[in-house]
């Protein structure tokens, strides 16, 4: 898997173990997208946990809005991902 995703897949990983273990799921499947077999609940959760535990809202917030009224040309949203990552 490609390096920038791997944080996230196992921030993913995690919450599923933590918090869905006693769920009576036999396995975690993840997909990009949701299938028939996959509880769509868990999976909400767990990529929201995952983004929580990435780039927490507290942080990310804050650096958005101060940002947001500079953003003019593509150079500026390249500056603030820049500065996000």
């Amino acid at each position: 898997m490609p390096g920038d995703e791997m944080n996230f897949i196992c921030g993913h990983e995690i919450v599923h173990v933590k918090f869905h273990r006693y769920y009576h799921v036999k396995t975690f499947q993840c997909f990009d997208t949701i299938k028939a077999t996959q509880n769509r609940f868990l999976e909400w959760q767990a990529n929201g946990g995952s983004a929580e535990l990435t780039v927490p809202m507290r942080k990310f917030l804050p650096i958005v809005k101060e940002a947001a009224p500079h953003l003019k040309e593509w150079n500026d949203y390249d500056t603030l991902k820049f500065k996000l990552a």
